[in-house]
């Protein structure tokens, strides 16, 4: 920062006074107590500091003659005027250097914080409104169809494919980003589908690659970096997705009144970071057509045996053999980091 300063000072002094044959430079220097005749002093000393002290690195040599020049050439800059013309003592342009690198530091630290926590915000918003966005729609959906729960609709009724068998008996069909396109299990389903969310485009993605908020990269084993993904109207997109015709689970007794989805939704999109907990979040769908973020007292409510909503839930002592913890475990995982925004309503981690 002082040589930059050094740099920046002798520059602006070379610019002003490299021409003392004018008019104007001679009432100047006449007004800082000099005359023409420091020009010879002035000149060598700036000539010297750029093309010596600061080009051809001899930082001390560029600070020692500068400040040479500006306290004894110029000394009604350096120490001041009081009245009757007796000089007071001031700061002196190092003294005055070391406060401006100590407040820049200090600027830039204050800067990259208030950076961050707008980003925060930012994000915060995001997810608010892709989350009323998303509930928005599939209450809508129950409500054309005049139905109590999701898997009575035309949409999830829709879902093609083979049966498979649940937990309780219950025999579904799936729809997932693994699903080809145009096959029977999604076509239908995603053509109802766009009836409720403005849809722009239902597409496979290719290197999208995520990370945990450490900056490590998530594995690929996990299924992100490919797969058909929902590209929606306000800039979000709906990732590794899994929706059911219906639950199968034995946990329909409580208030998600069973589980007809699961995914996660990037809420800018490939925009970035592309991290957990940051932009990207984990949804379950209750077959009531509210949508859960992962961690939350009903997610916890759906996964607990004896329907406890606080076994799982993101701040309990349990929250990672679900990995539904926020701020995440050790092990990196934040799918429970949903709940706590939306619960909390800003990213405070």
């Amino acid at each position: 920062i002082n040589i930059l300063m050094c740099f920046v000072l002798t520059y602006t002094f070379y610019n002003t006074f490299h021409d003392l044959s004018s008019p104007q430079n001679d009432v100047f220097f006449k007004f800082l107590g000099g005359e023409n005749r420091h020009y010879s002093f002035v000149s060598r000393i700036i000539h010297h500091n750029i093309y010596y002290g600061v080009f051809f690195e001899r930082k001390e040599k560029c600070m020692k003659n500068l400040k040479t020049l500006v306290e004894s050439q110029f000394p009604h800059i350096s120490r001041g005027l009081g009245r009757g013309g007796d000089k007071k003592s001031a700061f002196t342009l190092a003294e005055v250097l070391i406060t401006l690198g100590v407040i820049g530091v200090v600027a830039a630290i204050t800067l990259a914080v208030l950076i961050q926590n707008y980003q925060k915000m930012v994000w915060t918003k995001q997810l608010q409104k892709s989350y009323s966005t998303l509930n928005q729609g599939f209450q809508k959906m129950l409500a054309d169809d005049g139905v109590g729960l999701l898997s009575q609709t035309e949409t999830f009724s829709s879902i093609g494919g083979s049966l498979n068998n649940g937990s309780n008996g219950a025999q579904y069909k799936s729809c997932t980003n693994s699903n080809a396109l145009d096959s029977d299990n999604c076509k239908d389903f995603y053509k109802n589908l766009g009836k409720y969310f403005k849809i722009i485009s239902i597409k496979n993605r290719t290197n999208y690659q995520t990370y945990y908020l450490d900056g490590s990269e998530t594995p690929s084993y996990y299924g992100f970096s490919s797969g058909n993904t929902i590209y929606l109207a306000d800039g979000s997109m709906i990732i590794l997705y899994t929706f059911y015709s219906q639950d199968h689970s034995n946990n329909i007794n409580n208030q998600m009144k069973g589980r007809v989805g699961i995914f996660n939704i990037d809420i800018n999109g490939n925009k970035g970071p592309n991290k957990w907990g940051r932009d990207i979040f984990y949804f379950q769908l209750g077959d009531n057509g509210l949508v859960y973020p992962y961690g939350s007292h009903a997610t916890s409510e759906y996964d607990s045996t004896n329907g406890d909503p606080e076994k799982y839930h993101w701040s309990s002592s349990n929250c990672r053999s679900m990995s539904a913890c926020c701020p995440p475990d050790i092990n990196g995982t934040y799918t429970g980091c949903a709940a706590r925004v939306l619960e909390e309503g800003k990213m405070n981690y």
